[in-house]
């Protein structure tokens, strides 16, 4: 099961780039019958919460679906960082990370990178307060 940590204003104009991209992610999950878990952040740091119930309770991997803030807060929930693979679909503004990395910006290619790809691990930096760049990611 993938489990999606998606925030929902990402790209901005008030969610409705998020609805159609969501959307569009939901649709292929179905096609491609892949069973999948949303949660939905809710404010700041929700989604470290979020990842840090998720890896407690046994999830082996996460799909950040939103930007960089998002894919911030996601890593700074990881533990178990041999155990529990990140799959990244950018839906943000900048994207920055995800064109670092030479992620296709097409939701639905992440997505089908996430499902045919293979993780593969990627140092990440533990700051005094926070972990910075990210572990295990589908490239």
């Amino acid at each position: 099961m993938l489990n999606l940590i998606v925030n929902p204003i990402a790209g901005g104009k008030k969610g409705k780039k998020m609805k159609k991209n969501l959307a569009l992610i939901e649709a292929r999950l179905k096609e491609r019958k892949v069973d999948y878990k949303i949660d939905y952040t809710a404010y700041f740091r929700h989604a470290t919460l979020i990842t840090e119930n998720l890896i407690k309770n046994g999830a082996t991997n996460i799909v950040v679906v939103g930007g960089d803030g998002t894919l911030h807060e996601v890593i700074n929930g990881f533990s178990s960082f041999d155990k529990v693979a990140l799959g990244i679909i950018p839906c943000g503004t900048g994207n920055d990370f995800a064109r670092a990395i030479k992620l296709p910006s097409s939701p639905v290619k992440a997505l089908d990178l996430i499902i045919d790809g293979k993780p593969l691990y990627t140092d990440y930096m533990q700051l005094p307060t926070v972990r910075a760049i990210i572990l295990l990611v589908w490239v």
